[in-house]
């Protein structure tokens, strides 16, 4: 014969039939008697408070019927009061009484949610997005991961999801002031932060099925809070752009460096209309095959989606010559003899070398008491695309030579015509404009002259 359970075991707990029965003061007297191995003191509804021999007391909610007694454990007391206790207690009750859910797969649930949101720090995700990216190919995860070693200790450690714009601020601030190139580094780690922000509130929404990432989904990030923060950084260079003056007197400046592979991207980006140089520099030939004229074959993975867009330029003038000149005409030939890896390394060499050459000219215009304006490989595309806009070219076609990505259906989905004769149309009128002199301001003869407004009229 099985023996009875002792009482005031979990077996079999001491029962009040009176809910509220415990009061403050039983509850911090209460001392297991020897012999036992807990004492359990109900409290009514299911509510009992668990007694250890050590002296450590845990509010428990009991329910189900031997043997299967069901247990759900929160904070001891007395850092969780009884009148708070008693609410959670009826918290309990009403989750079984409207069968919303079971209270020990709601209190597993949130503990491994606790415990993950542990593990879930900035940090982590920071590191999740770098996975991403080396998945998917992008090779900006490598300056990503420099930019996000500048990210305070403090900030490191905290859940995105507990990231404010506050936070954000601060963050950003604090690099702003104790890194050498402050206004640099600053403004390279908010870029790489907000996109990775927004990669994992993207994943969380689940809206692009090209996004996926379960990873970056468990962060359970909503919003960007690195958007459109004033840190009085100057915006720098990025407003430039190459008058045609600028550009030829640019242009005679790489002539007259000495030939490599640097020298020739620069002087592509501007023959071409401002390709993006990276994607340039791991372009090939292709022949275009109504005329079998040697075309070159830019593959665009500046968009969304996992698959480069092709983006055809007819070779004419001087990036023919150019080409030709090297050699590289041969259908299927690399330019440069890289892949999109190398691309971007050879972008940032040619990008040294457009700093060095604008500081020369910036000293020789300072020696004769001038000033110029400094500019990046980048102004070059913003002033193509200035002077193709002054030359008449549509914005539609603008666009394509500059390889902006077109949304409407039926450029997505049906338009396969590259527009060959035309870019050859737009690319020959920016060749002229780029070796043709500058036309000197003419001035009206009666330019100056202060005219009677009854003359005038």
């Amino acid at each position: 014969m099985t023996a009875a359970p002792k009482r005031g075991t979990r077996a079999a707990p001491i029962r009040r039939a009176v809910p509220g029965a415990l009061s403050t003061q039983e509850c911090s007297a209460a001392r297991v008697p020897e012999g036992k191995s807990e004492l359990m003191l109900h409290d009514g509804g299911g509510l009992y408070l668990r007694v250890r021999p050590s002296g450590r007391k845990t509010w428990v909610y009991l329910y189900g019927s031997r043997p299967r007694v069901r247990v759900v454990n929160v904070l001891p007391y007395p850092e969780l009061t009884l009148a708070k206790a008693r609410l959670w207690g009826a918290a309990q009750r009403d989750m079984l009484r409207t069968n919303a859910a079971d209270p020990v797969v709601k209190a597993r649930e949130a503990r491994v949610a606790h415990t993950t949101a542990r593990t879930q720090t900035l940090w982590a995700m920071c590191e999740a997005v770098w996975e991403d990216m080396k998945e998917r190919g992008q090779i900006s995860w490598r300056s990503d991961r420099s930019a996000f070693k500048h990210i305070p200790e403090w900030a490191r450690t905290m859940q995105p999801v507990h990231i404010t714009r506050d936070h954000a601020e601060q963050i950003l601030c604090e690099v702003r002031d104790a890194t050498p190139e402050g206004s640099k580094t600053v403004k390279v780690l908010k870029k790489a932060l907000s996109a990775a922000f927004t990669r994992a509130s993207v994943a969380r929404a689940g809206t692009n099925a090209k996004r996926k990432n379960a990873a970056l989904a468990a962060f359970g990030v909503r919003d960007n809070p690195f958007l459109k923060h004033d840190l009085g950084i100057p915006v720098g260079v990025g407003g430039r752009h190459l008058p045609r003056d600028e550009a030829q007197a640019f242009i005679a400046r790489l002539l007259a460096e000495p030939q490599d592979d640097r020298r020739d991207l620069l002087l592509l980006t501007l023959y071409l209309a401002g390709q993006r140089s990276a994607q340039l520099a791991a372009a090939t030939i292709t022949v275009e095959a109504e005329t079998q004229a040697p075309c070159l074959l830019i593959l665009d993975a500046k968009q969304r989606g996992d698959t480069p867009r092709p983006h055809v330029l007819p070779l004419q003038g001087p990036a023919l010559d150019l080409l030709a000149g090297r050699g590289l005409l041969e259908d299927g030939a690399a330019i440069f003899g890289v892949d999109y890896v190398g691309g971007h390394a050879l972008a940032k060499a040619a990008g040294k070398l457009c700093a060095r050459l604008v500081k020369e000219w910036q000293a020789e215009l300072a020696a004769e008491g001038k000033t110029f304006a400094h500019f990046s490989k980048g102004a070059i595309r913003s002033g193509a695309s200035t002077g193709l806009a002054q030359l008449g070219v549509g914005d539609q076609m603008v666009d394509l030579l500059l390889s902006h990505g077109q949304k409407t259906v039926d450029w997505v989905h049906y338009n396969r015509w590259e527009y060959l004769p035309e870019k050859r149309k737009a690319l020959a009128k920016w060749e002229s404009w780029l070796s043709e002199p500058v036309p000197a301001p003419v001035l009206d003869a009666n330019a100056g002259k202060v005219i009677p407004l009854r003359r005038a009229a």
